[in-house]
């Protein structure tokens, strides 16, 4: 099976690294490539959660057809999986009279193809999408979008807000690029008010955050509690610089910096060097480090891990923030 991820945003490379890393925490280990606008993997079979977690990819799913030909005869495309499930055939890309005529003509051979299949518009099984850019076009089988679910989660919808909070698309990335598994353990050394221990605890994993600063301790478990996320989770107060654990299997954090984060008077750059140490005794050996720093504190070379990629993320003018991927050797 080809699997496929539609990049959000245009970012292909974030897409690329986030395709397979979710590989990863699935238990496969595939090459991710990138081709016609999509990055695309080859897997046995792709299980609906892994679909569910992505967040720089707008889509994921089977890819039936890639190439130049954008109006693929819908004949030519095996729906026989679609067998006694609900559908509904989403085109995009093309004029209104083609996407009519497109809708129509893979609705009616998939209700014929796919003994007991029927059409339903809302929350179907399963979604066709035909997806002409530029001059390549690609059909593939997905499952319905789920509108909402970032807003839902934003840093003012939560029990406890601050301004230094991460919008939980980001932080559903950092904890996706840790290729964190269900049943790990994820580690934020500087949990804030939890938007990465959220996200790790929604995507299956046990959730510890840990943060120096008192009131966002206790702001971060009430985020949590919030959500029904508290059995799932802790959150401690302590230094990243001094990690009280003796092994989780991913780390993932935004370094404190400016005036809105309180770092008890120790420099960004400092937390990032001290993680990076500290960081290689309690992460279990293969396991992902993944940290957002300011560009201009770079990491180096650092020691003990393998630099798997650096994602520029750009803020405003006198700023860009990094999200830097390690693996520890």
């Amino acid at each position: 099976m080809i699997v496929y991820g539609d990049p959000s945003g245009g970012r292909l490379d974030v897409a690329a690294a986030e395709l397979e890393a979710i590989m990863e925490a699935a238990g496969y280990h595939a090459t991710v490539k990138a081709e016609g606008g999509l990055v695309t993997c080859e897997v046995d079979v792709l299980r609906p959660e892994t679909v569910a977690r992505a967040a720089y990819l707008q889509d994921v799913g089977e890819l039936l057809y890639l190439g130049g030909d954008v109006q693929v005869d819908a004949t030519r495309l095996d729906f026989s999986r679609l067998s006694g499930k609900t559908f509904k055939v989403d085109a995009e890309g093309f004029s209104e009279g083609a996407k009519r005529s497109i809708d129509e003509a893979y609705g009616e051979w998939v209700l014929r193809s796919a003994e007991g299949s029927s059409v339903k518009m809302k929350n179907p099984d399963a979604v066709i999408r035909v997806v002409k850019k530029g001059r390549t076009a690609f059909v593939a089988l997905t499952t319905p979008r789920v509108g909402g679910k970032w807003v839902e989660r934003r840093p003012r919808a939560r029990s406890f807000f601050h301004p230094s909070a991460l919008f939980p698309k980001l932080a559903r990335l950092m904890v996706n690029l840790s290729a964190v598994g269900p049943g790990e353990t994820f580690l934020d050394p500087f949990s804030g008010t939890g938007s990465t221990v959220i996200e790790a605890c929604l995507v299956g994993a046990y959730g510890l955050g840990l943060d120096l600063d008192k009131k966002m301790v206790f702001g971060g478990r009430r985020n949590l509690r919030g959500f029904g996320l508290d059995r799932e989770s802790q959150v401690l107060r302590g230094d990243a610089r001094f990690l009280p654990f003796r092994e989780v299997d991913a780390i993932a954090g935004d370094v404190p910096y400016g005036r809105a984060s309180s770092t008890k008077g120790a420099a960004s750059k400092d937390l990032l060097e001290a993680l990076l140490v500290r960081g290689r005794w309690c992460l279990r050996r293969g396991g992902r480090l993944v940290v957002m720093h300011q560009k201009s504190a770079p990491l180096g070379e650092p020691k003990g891990f393998e630099v798997l990629g650096e994602y520029e993320f750009y803020v405003h003018r006198s700023l860009t923030r990094v999200i830097s991927v390690l693996r520890k050797s």
